[in-house]
């Protein structure tokens, strides 16, 4: 409706018959201003738009388990590096999804980040691809931990890049054996040692 000022706003009415002797004589209405409600609630689906827009097309890889490491959300880039659907994983454990070594790692992890309530950061491979993530606990209202929440980046090229740039650090050029700074390394590796 029109309010005097000029303004729209919204009213939730409520309309009561009024009977008499089995009869409907009238009505009563009582109404309620409900527009900073309204206000609200389209407040609210604006936020959760963004955030799904957020989730969804950033170049990170995002998801977030239950206590019981069961998946509730991942994000089309989870979908895309893993090549695991949001059928395949939403309502599933590590357990169900990945090798037995890998879901131990993984829940590993989620376990010591939930116990400590402190966000922590891992170094994660899966299949192929490096990921540095971070994983963070989620909170019920009164404070209690009840899942975790990860975001994965991917880091595959950087870590080919240091694995190249290491092989370039220890390898002589010419003979494409140990240079001698990395001989000396090694040596006095296996000196200590014996």
């Amino acid at each position: 409706l029109v309010k005097p000022d000029g303004s729209m706003g919204y009213t939730w009415a409520h309309y009561i018959p009024d009977w008499m002797d089995g009869q409907v004589q009238g009505f009563f209405v009582l109404v309620s201003d409900i527009t900073d409600l309204k206000r609200s609630e389209a407040a609210l689906r604006e936020n959760r738009r963004f955030l799904q827009d957020l989730i969804e097309h950033n170049g990170t890889l995002i998801f977030a388990k239950d206590k019981e490491n069961k998946y509730l959300l991942i994000n089309q880039m989870y979908e895309k590096l893993t090549g695991h659907s949001r059928e395949q994983v939403l309502g599933h454990t590590d357990f169900e999804i990945y090798s037995e070594k890998q879901a131990e790692i993984f829940v590993k992890n989620d376990k010591s980040v939930m116990e400590s309530m402190q966000t922590q950061h891992y170094e994660e491979l899966l299949g192929a691809h490096y990921f540095l993530t971070t994983k963070f606990p989620l909170f019920t209202e009164d404070g209690h931990v009840n899942g975790v929440c990860g975001i994965s980046t991917d880091i595959t090229a950087q870590k080919e890049l240091q694995k190249k740039m290491e092989w370039l650090a220890n390898t002589d050029m010419l003979t494409s054996l140990a240079n001698r700074r990395h001989f000396h390394e090694l040596a006095a590796i296996e000196i200590s040692r014996a």
